[in-house]
């Protein structure tokens, strides 16, 4: 299912809705596209769309958001065959910034890369990877959390895929517990 129209659906239904998506530059058509489908869309930009707890927090205690997707990416863009976080759990990240090679590490710490399938596929099974977190957070969090939102909370996961020049993009959705 196309993201963009996933999205707009939960909005139409009432919910609001937070997305921890990669922050690459070439996913700035996406992000551009998810934010219009809401005044009120919490998108929480991170490195290989990593689940950030602190943001599930606020989001769920002060925002009130009932619906948390998280969004990988793939493509290969001007020759570049990114995701470049999760390609460096299979090649190295010794070339990145100190900051970036301690992230990369603590991203190798949850989710082992398997060299036996494609990129691509191990995009997919770090999203999955993340979708399952959210299941299992959000739920916890409800019950721990002071004011937090109650009830049942949506949670999704999906795959934008970048064009060869970066600048159009499909998205959708891979996982949901709504559907």
């Amino acid at each position: 299912m196309d993201a963009i129209e996933f999205v707009k659906k939960l909005v139409k239904n009432g919910n609001k809705v937070g997305i921890f998506s990669c922050e690459d530059p070439y996913n700035k058509p996406f992000h551009r596209d998810i934010l219009k489908t809401s005044d009120f869309l919490h998108l929480v930009p991170q490195t290989a769309g990593r689940v950030i707890p602190s943001s599930l927090d606020l989001g769920l205690q002060a925002k009130g958001i009932n619906a948390w997707g998280v969004f990988g990416h793939y493509g290969i863009i001007n020759g570049h065959e990114v995701c470049a976080a999760i390609k460096a759990l299979n090649n190295g990240h010794s070339d990145y910034g100190p900051h970036l090679s301690e992230y990369i590490q603590s991203l190798s710490k949850e989710f082992n890369y398997n060299s036996e399938i494609s990129l691509k596929e191990n995009i997919k099974l770090w999203v999955n990877y993340e979708y399952e977190k959210l299941l299992r957070l959000a739920p916890e969090k409800q019950s721990i959390l002071k004011g937090a939102v109650q009830g049942d909370i949506i949670i999704f996961g999906g795959l934008v895929e970048n064009s060869h020049d970066g600048k159009r993009y499909k998205a959708n959705i891979l996982f949901s517990n709504s559907e």
